[in-house]
């Protein structure tokens, strides 16, 4: 939250559209780490397969929300990959040429953020029955 509110505040004006990534990468780290603290995944190998037993706050609602704040968990991580390479290409894309405009660099972001948003909705509808998973281990 912090680099979040510094990015907004004191971000010099010769960054421009830069501060869009570093405003994304800091909202990715925060969602990162606020689901990491909630779910605290254990991986468990099963026999034929992985269970995950959750030891974080998010037991005392359900196992389908620790399956969600999972799926984010990875989701964020992939994510957060993503926009590293964007401003790494960023930094590149500005030796020889102007600087792109803030809007440019925003659909960027949202066009990066689709891989991440396709492993979330995927992994979140491949939950098995917990008593399956019971049974297994």
């Amino acid at each position: 939250t912090l680099l979040f509110f510094a990015v907004i505040l004191r971000s010099p004006i010769f960054l421009g559209s830069y501060k869009v990534l570093l405003m994304s990468s800091a909202l990715t780290d925060l969602l990162s780490a606020t689901t990491m603290l909630l779910g605290m995944p254990r991986l468990l190998p099963a026999r034929h397969a992985m269970a995950y037993i959750y030891a974080g706050p998010c037991v005392f609602t359900s196992s389908f929300f620790c399956h969600i704040v999972y799926t984010i968990m990875c989701a964020t991580l992939d994510h957060s990959l993503y926009i590293v390479a964007c401003s790494f290409a960023y930094r590149l894309y500005i030796l020889d040429r102007p600087t792109p405009r803030y809007r440019t660099v925003l659909i960027l972001c949202l066009i990066v953020a689709i891989p991440s948003l396709i492993l979330q909705t995927t992994f979140t509808v491949i939950l098995d029955d917990p008593d399956d998973v019971r049974a297994e281990i």
